[in-house]
């Protein structure tokens, strides 16, 4: 990929509610397939994964 992507990206609040609704969905995939996880380690897992802050 070329280029660098804004440090900064306003995102509307509707955005934003898309957002957590996904990752709500994809945290509660994660959780139905290792059950042993709980959610808070469930989102370290995806920090650590993917290294974005929100």
């Amino acid at each position: 990929m070329t280029g660098s992507l804004p440090r900064r990206i306003t995102v509307s609040s509707e955005d934003r509610e898309f957002i957590r609704d996904e990752l709500a969905w994809l945290a509660e995939r994660i959780h139905r397939r290792y059950r042993k996880l709980n959610f808070a380690d469930i989102r370290r897992l995806l920090l650590e994964m993917v290294p974005v802050s929100v």
